[in-house]
């Protein structure tokens, strides 16, 4: 992902404070660039624990892979288009074109995880039912966070941007959290303790 930050000219700075002047008033690039990492990375890092947890496929979920992507390369425009506004009047549709990329890249999850479960479970034969169920859940309620967050961008923007960042740090540490606890688990089963 190439987003545009833009560097300031060097005939335009005479001195340092100018020169860190000038990065810190591209703060809503960074800012951008930043959440959106976050997003394509947490995609990436649950794309592929689904992918471990099938070994079949079906015309449905490769069309749905790419659903998905789609979702992931709309982000650094809608992420541009953000922080190219974001210290603007119009910042609130600018906003709520980036929440909506969001709620996107979230249908996109649904739909994925829809297309592995019909019309035939695509899922190991040792998957449990809890772990696919856990993933319907988590996708449900991150759409639901997500539709929220982009209808209430409509009237307070700023609000929902801080929504999304929270949101985001927080699929972050979950995604953490069940990571450990997983390997644990592994390591107990591999160890005996657990039959």
């Amino acid at each position: 992902m190439i987003l545009e930050i833009k560097i300031p000219p060097v005939h335009s700075i005479h001195t340092v404070n100018e020169f860190w002047h000038a990065i810190a008033e591209e703060w809503p690039s960074w800012f951008g660039f930043l959440l959106s990492f976050c997003i394509i990375f947490i995609t990436w890092v649950n794309h592929n624990r689904i992918l471990n947890l099938i070994d079949k496929s079906s015309p449905q979920f490769i069309y749905a892979n790419g659903f998905k992507l789609l979702t992931i390369i709309i982000l650094p425009f809608t992420t541009k288009v953000m922080a190219e506004y974001l210290q603007t009047d119009n910042s609130q549709p600018a906003i709520s074109l980036y929440c909506f990329g969001v709620l996107l890249n979230n249908v996109g999850w649904n739909v994925l995880i829809w297309s592995a479960l019909h019309p035939h479970l695509l899922a190991k034969n040792g998957v449990s039912q809890k772990q696919v169920q856990a993933g319907i859940r988590s996708a449900q309620y991150g759409f639901f966070i997500t539709l929220f967050i982009f209808i209430f961008s409509f009237w307070f923007p700023i609000i929902a941007i801080v929504l999304v960042s929270i949101t985001w740090i927080a699929w972050i540490i979950l995604g953490i959290a069940l990571t450990r606890k997983s390997r644990r688990s592994e390591y107990f089963k591999s160890s005996g303790f657990i039959a």
